[in-house]
């Protein structure tokens, strides 16, 4: 429903419930004429309402839920907003642009349970007078500009609020409350489940009396300017299954108290001061999926930390992390992402295989060596891998060709030899993906030296055949001639056939050869590489033959597969191409 609500509603004196939440309304609330006395329930919010809310509207002493949230409403709060509502238990302003302070009398409106003014223009101290609210359930004042009382340091209205039994929910993010946390915060009601106050510049330490929190389930202090540790007694929130303490300024060991937390399935503690090894009983957390360690100083990982089958994400990057990666690594079969960059690592990668669901590896900045595993082709899932400044040796494995969903890869800086596998994915990647390994060669766009061709006189022309794309690999590095060699030469044939160019083509230069280039156009850009004499966009029936032309390039791709074994063989080569033309006829036939 869109336009101003009826000002005659205002005069619907037996009226007891107004719902029009969720519509297109704008104007001013009507209900400014007070005659609406039996009012029990006004919801109007998530609309484009603009203007005060009228006094009224805080003068209906029957009046349980005010729900205005998510207009364009504007003001103040009037001071003696609580003192005509005996009955409100619902109060909810949040998303509008109201202003000025909140008047302590919100405080006698004895009956409140749910009271939200979060995302207004608040400002001023919270009220100490919010614990006399004994009905209270949740508290949100999310995103305004309140501040502590001036008096004290200490956030004192959270002293008050420990006098709220039914408290489940504590929110007041986002503010410049500009103070301590009360000892007394282990005196909330244990029905207290979520506690959020992010980037509230808070100081201080954290009170041990956390202990007492044995219902919360989400514990949010990140972002402010915390120090010290973290209290030995934070076991005691046994129901915790997030804890946040991320960008502050914490030191210590970490607790092992951490370890009791057995319902844990979140835990960031990065960008903090911590140091020393990860306490060897995490590896309990059999819930845990989200574990941010980076950028601490951080000194060892237990091995019974890769037992955490369950775990998706893990960043320890920026610590001082040594010693070997266990082959357990491989155990997590449900991680997406892992981060060890900038630490101190060194060893042999490990295989892992198993990890199927993994999306971003990041081994970067550290002291590994020896080869890149061959087993990173079973990575089914990854899209970013970086391997830069290491001391890994050998070549660049062909397998990692396989890896279909790769769209960052860096092996930089490290001292890799032998010729870059330029094929498929690896294709799209540039020079600063390889710099600063002074054996490895390749085509120039990728800024190494070209690859040097075996110089055995009675080689040297097969393998230049071979080379250029006339031949198959295997004759001129091998010897070996068989059946699947000429399999190998029939698919280039294909190629020259429908494309006119020929395998020595000058546009052909370092490994940029004929296959390559008829591989990179498939499936979508066939019509780029086929002759226009052959096939035109506009020329009739040209579905059906674009179809039968991407068909025949993928059956010479089949044919002038690298390995021998992998090709088709040339029965059946005989038997696709007369499928191919039997149902090129059929397509024409019923275009």
């Amino acid at each position: 429903m869109v336009g101003r609500i009826p000002r005659s509603l205002g005069n619907c004196t037996s009226l007891e419930i107004i719902h029009l939440d969720d519509n297109n309304f704008t104007g001013e609330v009507p209900l400014e004429n007070g005659n609406l006395r039996n009012l029990m329930e006004v919801t109007l919010a998530n609309n484009s309402l603009t203007g005060i809310i009228p006094n009224a509207v805080f003068n209906c002493s029957r009046i349980e839920v005010i729900s205005l949230y998510m207009n364009l409403l504007s003001g103040h709060l009037p001071s003696s907003i609580g003192n005509w509502l005996p009955n409100l238990k619902v109060l909810y302003l949040w998303g509008n642009e109201l202003e000025g302070i909140i008047p302590s009398s919100i405080s006698n409106a004895s009956m409140l349970t749910e009271l939200e003014l979060g995302a207004n223009y608040f400002s001023g101290s919270v009220p100490n007078t919010l614990g006399n609210l004994r009905h209270l359930e949740r508290l949100n004042l999310v995103n305004n500009y309140l501040t502590r009382d001036s008096s004290t340091l200490e956030l004192s209205f959270l002293s008050s609020l420990a006098n709220c039994k039914n408290l489940t929910t504590i929110v007041l993010a986002d503010n410049p409350l500009n103070g301590t946390l009360p000892i007394s915060m282990g005196n909330f009601s244990t029905s207290l489940e979520e506690f959020v106050m992010f980037n509230c510049n808070i100081k201080g330490t954290i009170p041990t009396g956390i202990a007492n929190l044995s219902n919360l389930m989400a514990f949010h202090l990140q972002d402010n300017e915390l120090v010290g540790p973290i209290p030995t007694t934070v076991g005691g929130m046994r129901k915790l299954q997030g804890l946040y303490l991320q960008h502050n300024r914490l030191q210590g060991f970490i607790p092992n108290g951490i370890c009791l937390l057995r319902n844990l399935a979140e835990l960031f503690l990065n960008h903090n001061e911590f140091f020393g090894p990860i306490p060897t009983c995490w590896g309990g957390l059999s819930k845990l999926q989200k574990l941010y360690l980076d950028s601490n100083k951080l000194t060892s990982i237990p091995s019974s930390f890769w037992s955490i089958k369950d775990i998706l994400q893990i960043n320890m990057s920026s610590n001082s992390f040594s010693g070997h990666l266990p082959l357990e690594v491989g155990n997590l079969e449900h991680v997406t992402n892992i981060d060890l960059s900038w630490n101190l690592l060194s060893g042999d990668i490990p295989t892992i295989r198993g990890l199927q669901s993994l999306v971003n590896l990041s081994l970067a900045h550290n002291q590994f060596q020896g080869p890149i595993p061959q087993s990173f082709d079973k990575l089914i899932s990854i899209e970013h891998l970086d391997l830069s400044d290491n001391n890994l040796s050998g070549e660049i494995p062909k397998s990692l060709m396989e890896l279909k969903c790769l769209k960052y890869f860096n092996v930089s800086f490290n001292r890799l030899q032998g010729e870059i596998p330029y094929e498929s994915v690896i294709a799209q990647f540039s020079a600063q993906s390889f710099m600063g390994n002074e054996a490895l060669c390749g085509p120039p766009k990728l800024q190494v030296p070209p690859c040097e061709k075996r110089d055995e006189d009675s080689m040297t022309q097969t393998m230049t055949l071979a080379t250029i794309g006339y031949m198959a690999p295997e004759y001129g590095l091998q010897g070996t001639i068989s059946t699947r060699g000429d399999v190998y030469s029939y698919g280039i044939l294909l190629m020259e056939t429908f494309t006119k160019k020929n395998p020595t083509d000058e546009m052909f230069t370092g490994e940029m050869n004929l296959k390559c280039w008829v591989k990179q156009s498939l499936p979508h850009s066939v019509v780029t590489i086929i002759d226009a004499n052959l096939l035109k966009r506009g020329e009739e029936h040209f579905n059906a033959k674009l179809d039968c032309m991407l068909s025949i390039m993928q059956l010479a791709m089949d044919c002038s597969k690298e390995a021998p074994e992998e090709r088709i063989n040339m029965r059946d080569v005989i038997t696709t191409l007369k499928n191919i033309k039997s149902k090129l006829l059929k397509d024409v036939e019923e275009d």
